[in-house]
């Protein structure tokens, strides 16, 4: 991702298939930024933060992220150590207002949640319903489902 140009990403699932200390280290190799707005515990993790802001061409773009809070079931037992989730919405919600009140101009919602599926073109899904309840996001990315799909929702 270094390597890609990457300026800002989240966590998802495969970033617990290893132990914290190795994430740890995936992380502090970084040359971009890790945002995650719904993990309650930071205790081990260093260097992630509930939303960052990239100037862009003198715009300032926030990102806020979001990690699926199956991750808790799907990762390798005793790999998440003391990180706890918080439900995705309220969370990010709360740091789209935060971003907002730092000047960011525009908001990128990163969600490691995908959809189920889509049948002409209406997708249905976690991602969809987690769109549906964000209030200020102007861009949403979701990820998790390995599926492809684009559209509106709720403008």
């Amino acid at each position: 991702m270094n390597q890609m140009g990457v300026d800002v990403t989240t966590l998802g699932n495969h970033e617990h298939d290893r132990s914290l200390t190795h994430l740890q280290t995936m992380i502090d190799a970084a040359t971009f930024k890790w945002t995650v707005a719904n993990y309650r515990s930071f205790d081990v993790l260093k260097g992630i933060t509930p939303f960052t802001i990239v100037d862009r061409g003198g715009v300032k773009v926030a990102f806020v992220g979001a990690n699926n809070t199956e991750t808790a079931q799907v990762a390798t037992p005793g790999n998440l150590g003391s990180v706890a989730f918080s439900e995705p919405v309220a969370a990010v919600n709360a740091q789209i207002v935060a971003a907002r009140k730092a000047g960011a101009q525009m908001v990128v919602v990163l969600l490691h949640y995908g959809f189920a599926e889509s049948v002409a073109g209406k997708a249905t899904g976690p991602l969809i319903d987690i769109a549906a309840g964000l209030k200020g996001a102007d861009l949403v990315f979701g990820a998790h489902s390995h599926l492809k799909w684009a559209g509106r929702i709720g403008g």
